[in-house]
């Protein structure tokens, strides 16, 4: 990924947050108390038109190694 990119994904982020405040906070609140295995995940997503999406995910500990390396890639070096 170029430099030029890194910054266009820094002010994308920076304006997501500008418009979502609590959502990181809400993040880090799950990763804080419910990353732990036989947690559910309850995803909803409504579209503009009505129609309802969802699913629901037990994690496992292989779910808990997969997003642990995730968030390690996440980190400044």
């Amino acid at each position: 990924m170029d430099f030029s990119k890194i910054l266009e994904l820094k002010k994308n982020l920076d304006v997501f947050k500008n418009n979502h405040p609590k959502f990181f906070g809400f993040l880090n609140a799950v990763r804080s108390k419910a990353l732990k295995e036989g947690s559910i995940f309850e995803i909803k997503v409504t579209t503009p038109e009505g129609e309802t999406l969802e699913t629901a995910i037990k994690l496992s500990q292989s779910d808990l190694d997969a997003l642990k390396d995730l968030l390690n890639l996440a980190k400044p070096n």
